[in-house]
């Protein structure tokens, strides 16, 4: 395919009428003319937006196309943002596959999963993406007809060097092909050669930045201040692709470096601190050692929050796995505070740590010589992505001293942010023994500082991650009883539902109709809670006042399966929910105003869905964005447990969170 045919099959499809698609991806091996495409196509639309993307975040993306769309966000949230853009428009994004201040951070698809998504969704007129990727990264999402590849160049005199040549020629190479940054100082270059173990000076890599002028791009800086980089970025991949990165060495070599620094910060201590705080936790992700380094607060203290979250990224692409650090860092981000200064993303993260009884790590955390603009010394707040309601109480210490939300005001206090918004603020009062305690929406803790609290303004929330967050959250564990062949065990049910709420029969109550062996079972073993208020949308039977009554089917209702007979077990929405006594499957009668019959397989498996539900409701979750991750877990436990739940309208709508409110006016 020529230059011009490519072109022009590009124009042919800005010009098609009535796209569903708005996004088109240029893709091809290195060196084959995706860049120069691009910026041909600039010249010949002049209207167009033309961006090269290498180096920028996601935000620097979104922030300057907004920008040149005259659509500056504000304070606005992205989708809002978007919503100010009145013309519509076509933008060139070049070098998306190398996007971001670090070499294998996932900026490329926040780019065009997160930036461009939510751009096409919500601007009202239509804009246009064509996207430059690399061959083998499918993270355009895009259908086949709005890709175009570009076949290499034949014969073409390239004037870099095959990879392996290089590198038996100049060793220094494999080291910069390393870094996680895509330029470092000369110090650092010189310090991941000893991490490799090649042999060199900074005198010989000074000269061989200066001889090596096709391939490698020095500032104008002197001395350590001095950055190199590969002047093409695709040389880098392609040493990487003979030469792989030993990750495990650098941060063994990275971490043996930085010991003993526990009086200032990495990024304090010169070009090579500031080069572990931003990439150790990504070499770490590539190594297999993330838990070595989520484990030592020596070390997690240091590492900047964007390269840790990077590196958390990178170790668990699915989300973050619920609980435990990793999960901690993700809600933080959630909340915005990735973007506060470093102390305060400590004294956050060391909290949280303590929250979740992690005393060993929390100790080492504030040991590690990062001053803390307030140090948490016990909580009681809930950890970060807890399921279920908090067992402990808010309103005491440990001591027993009451703990009250409404204390007023303190003009002199520990500045603890209100990370949830003012309508609910954190108040903070002088303990007894030079602490001070807060109360707050998370539940209460005490912290103390190293200096006397002064006049403190309120500091208000932060802005959420403006693009959305760098890391996601893994599906949450299902509850084990949930799981159990043999269960819901009756503890387990009324520890949702409320003591004695299980109704269990003695056979000879039962229908003698009801031949369902697995629902005889459940109800002489484990029995029926009787529900009135715990959900909203439904309620079912009291059965030691009715007993198990058969019912007829409603004559202008979609027939069932089977022909009964039908025992009430209760109310949705107005329907009536019916037990079928030969299949045990539990079903509604079509007067709940849905189509689906059946609710449950079992009464054992709608006991269980719906004790799962009510949990979910009596959460007290910290974040919205836990319970958002909550409601999609339980949605995806349901469809497990029972495969009768996956496209049944009546718990769409339950997951959804349509039927919360029900009969509440």
């Amino acid at each position: 395919m020529t230059a011009e045919s490519a072109m022009a099959h590009i124009e042919a499809w800005l010009e098609e009428p009535h796209r569903l698609y708005e996004t088109f991806a240029i893709r091809g091996a290195a060196g084959t003319g995706k860049t120069r495409l691009l910026q041909d196509l600039a010249d010949r639309i002049p209207e167009a937006v033309y961006l090269d993307c290498q180096g920028l975040t996601a935000e620097d993306v979104a922030l300057r196309l907004l920008n040149t769309w005259q659509a500056e966000p504000g304070t606005l949230p992205l989708f809002e943002a978007a919503r100010k853009i009145r013309s519509g428009g076509v933008a060139l994004l070049a070098n998306v596959q190398w996007a971001g201040p670090l070499v294998s951070s996932n900026e490329a698809s926040r780019i065009t999963r997160n930036v461009l998504r939510t751009l096409r969704m919500a601007a009202r007129p239509t804009v246009h993406f064509i996207v430059e990727r690399s061959a083998d990264k499918s993270w355009v999402l895009a259908p086949a007809r709005n890709e175009l590849v570009l076949p290499e160049v034949v014969n073409q005199e390239d004037p870099v060097p095959f990879p392996a040549e290089l590198l038996e020629t100049h060793p220094p190479l494999a080291a910069l092909a390393a870094a996680e940054t895509r330029s470092v100082p000369l110090p650092v270059w010189e310090e991941l050669c000893h991490a490799l173990g090649i042999r060199t000076s900074a005198h010989e890599l000074t000269g061989l930045a200066d001889s090596l002028t096709e391939v490698l791009a020095v500032s104008d800086t002197d001395g350590a201040d001095r950055q190199i980089t590969f002047r093409a970025e695709s040389t880098r991949h392609r040493i990487r692709a003979v030469r792989p990165v030993p990750h495990e060495a650098i941060v063994t070599f990275l971490i043996e470096r930085m010991a003993g620094r526990t009086t200032t910060a990495w990024s304090a201590s010169g070009p090579l601190g500031i080069y572990a705080a931003r990439t150790l936790a990504l070499h770490a992700a590539h190594a297999g050692a993330m838990d070595r380094i989520l484990g030592d607060g020596t070390v997690l203290a240091h590492l900047d929050a964007y390269g840790m979250l990077q590196g958390l990224a990178a170790t668990w692409p699915g989300g973050v796995p619920q609980g435990g650090i990793a999960a901690d860092a993700h809600y933080l981000e959630e909340l915005g505070l990735a973007s506060a200064p470093h102390p305060e993303w400590l004294a956050w993260l060391h909290h949280a740590t303590v929250s979740r009884g992690d005393e060993a790590l929390a100790r080492s955390m504030a040991a590690a010589g990062i001053t803390l603009p307030w140090q948490t010394v016990w909580s009681r707040c809930r950890p970060y992505g807890t399921f279920g309601p908090s067992p402990r109480p808010y309103e005491e210490t440990p001591e027993g001293i009451p703990v009250s939300r409404s204390w007023p005001r303190n003009e002199a206090a520990p500045p603890v942010r209100n990370i949830l918004g003012p309508a609910h603020p954190f108040r903070s009062k002088p303990g007894t023994n030079g602490d001070w305690l807060i109360a707050g929406p998370t539940g209460p803790f005490a912290v103390m500082t190293d200096t006397e609290p002064s006049d403190s303004p309120d500091l208000l929330a932060v802005p959420e991650p403006f693009v959305g967050p760098i890391t996601t959250a893994a599906e949450w564990v299902c509850p084990t009883p949930a799981l159990t062949q043999t269960g819901p065990s009756r503890s387990w049910l009324e520890a949702a539902f409320g003591e004695h709420t299980c109704r269990v029969l003695q056979d000879s109550q039962l229908p003698a109709a009801l031949t369902a062996e697995g629902a005889r079972h459940f109800l002489t073993t484990t029995g029926l809670p009787a529900l009135s208020d715990q959900l909203p949308f439904m309620s079912t039977v009291d059965l030691r006042e009715s007993g198990l009554v058969e019912a007829p089917w409603a004559e202008d209702s979609q027939e069932p399966e089977s022909g009964g007979p039908f025992c009430i077990l209760g109310e949705w929405t107005g329907g009536k929910v019916l037990l079928d006594g030969t299949t045990g499957a539990v079903l509604q009668d079509g007067e709940t105003g849905y189509g689906t019959t059946t609710l449950a397989s079992s009464l054992r498996q709608f006991c269980i869905l719906i004790r799962l539900y009510c949990e979910l409701l009596i959460s007290n979750f910290n974040t919205p964005h836990e319970y958002r991750d909550a409601r999609n877990s339980v949605r995806s436990w349901a469809d497990e447990i029972d495969s009768a739940v996956t496209d049944a309208d009546h718990w769409e709508q339950v997951f959804d969170g349509d039927l919360d409110s029900w009969g509440i006016e």
